[in-house]
């Protein structure tokens, strides 16, 4: 088996970019596991105006495979 899946805690921080908040933030979620709840936690300002280049910190849950475990290698 390559691995177990498990309920892990995240905690990223993502530079936002242009258009919609939400599906950056899930995409930034989905490349550790699915996202079964998330919030932002702080935000710092960027240097442009507005909220583009803010970096936010994102403290989620996610369901998926155990990171400190190896996936199985091939032989």
């Amino acid at each position: 088996m390559s691995g177990s899946l498990r309920l892990r805690p995240l905690l990223l921080r993502l530079r936002r970019q242009p258009g919609a908040l939400r599906p950056q933030v899930l995409a930034a979620l989905e490349a550790h596991g699915r996202p079964l709840r998330w919030a932002i936690t702080a935000v710092e300002r960027g240097a442009g105006d507005g909220c583009h280049g803010a970096t936010l910190t994102v403290e989620a849950v996610v369901w998926g495979l155990d990171p400190m475990q190896e996936p199985a290698g091939e032989g």
